[in-house]
């Protein structure tokens, strides 16, 4: 008669503090790494390595295929990448409207002029200079990344160029440069 089969524990107890807790063994969640960080606070420029990140998912056919929503799910995700995307767009594009509406409280139409106390002016200034240090910041970013882009498309295009010559020179041709018979030219 063999002997009983040892059963192994799905979960570990242990004691913390004053409470005592249990803790699975087993990970039954993978983790996901879109997961660690939610995407509503993530920076643009996050956003974007992630957006990258699934197209070239997107892009390889096997995994695609190998996936159980064909996915699905990353389609979902660009979506949403792209909804917040246009969101931090819209929130620089628009600093005008902002003042305005900061600008609006203090609006009466049967006085000629809007007066505001000082206190509200200067908080007023302090939000201009923000959205202007943003729009800056912004247009920096943006020209970085179009610079990066343009260096990049210089370097596939060199590559391409040097593609192509390796291919044009083969080794028969490349043999009778190097040949010591000048009369095939001649």
């Amino acid at each position: 008669m063999p002997p009983p089969k040892k059963e192994v524990p799905k979960s570990i107890s242990y004691n913390k503090g004053s409470s005592s807790t249990q803790r699975s063994i087993f990970n039954t969640k993978a983790k996901n790494a879109n997961d660690v960080k939610e995407l509503t606070t993530c920076t643009p420029k996050e956003l974007r390595e992630k957006l990258d990140k699934n197209n070239k998912l997107l892009e390889n056919e096997d995994i695609i295929s190998k996936l159980p929503d064909k996915g699905q799910k990353l389609r979902e995700r660009n979506i949403l990448i792209n909804e917040l995307l246009e969101k931090h767009k819209s929130t620089l594009s628009n600093p005008i409207s902002e003042l305005k509406e900061l600008n609006g409280r203090y609006y009466n139409p049967n006085v000629k002029t809007n007066q505001i106390s000082i206190e509200e002016s200067i908080k007023l200034q302090k939000h201009q200079e923000k959205l202007q240090q943003k729009f800056q910041i912004h247009a920096l970013s943006e020209k970085f990344e179009q610079m990066t882009v343009d260096k990049m498309e210089k370097i596939k295009t060199t590559h391409h160029i040097i593609d192509e010559l390796e291919n044009y020179i083969s080794e028969d041709s490349y043999d009778s440069l190097n040949s010591d018979n000048d009369e095939d030219y001649l």
